[in-house]
């Protein structure tokens, strides 16, 4: 083969150190940003799961305290309906039976009142009864035998010309008792819707 039919030589460029350090440096450098790159995908990726479970959980723990206040709040609240209704029957209990026993004719009721008071009590104060006049004769002998049992240090019926024909009171030195019907039956209206609302006090 002759000179002449050779191939052409391909002649490389010659590449100066300094050039070739640049590239090498743009290179090392472009790594280092596919790095850093790559690391701050897997950082923001991490952080974002991290809030996600994060905001999850705060959601969760969110929802379970709501519902627990809504159950304490639904709870006090039948509760509250329950004693409200139970007050509203027993308070109508009573005014069905003032209706029935404001059907008794005057004299009676205040007999009845008369001797249930003397029945119970248990002193040895001196008592006064005093009712309106037209009760009087009525009550003494109502109360008659009743009297003479009695553990007490004196009792005594007394008219009053200011009592209505229903009113009767009960006089010891402890103090006077009004032993209307009316009057016992506001006392226990009184007495259970005080005692409700301390129910009711957390």
């Amino acid at each position: 083969m002759t000179d002449v039919d050779s191939p052409p030589l391909r002649l490389a460029r010659i590449v100066r150190a300094a050039e070739a350090e640049a590239w090498q440096d743009g290179y090392r450098f472009l790594e280092q940003a596919q790095r850093d790159a790559e690391r701050y995908r897997d950082d923001t990726r991490r952080t974002s799961e991290e809030a996600r479970r994060t905001a999850l959980e705060d959601g969760r723990r969110a929802g379970i305290e709501a519902a627990v206040r809504l159950l304490e709040e639904t709870g006090a609240a039948v509760v509250t309906t329950l004693a409200t209704l139970e007050q509203d029957l027993v308070l109508l209990a009573v005014d069905l039976a003032e209706q029935v026993l404001g059907r008794f004719d005057d004299r009676d009721t205040v007999l009845r009142a008369a001797a249930q008071a003397l029945a119970q009590l248990r002193t040895g104060d001196d008592v006064v009864l005093h009712t309106a006049p037209r009760h009087l004769e009525a009550l003494r002998r109502h109360l008659q035998e009743q009297l003479a049992e009695l553990p007490t240090g004196s009792v005594a019926v007394a008219a009053d010309a200011l009592a209505g024909p229903r009113d009767c009171t009960l006089a010891t030195r402890r103090g006077i008792l009004d032993l209307r019907i009316e009057a016992q039956l506001a006392a226990l209206r009184t007495g259970i819707r005080r005692w409700y609302r301390e129910e009711a006090r957390p």
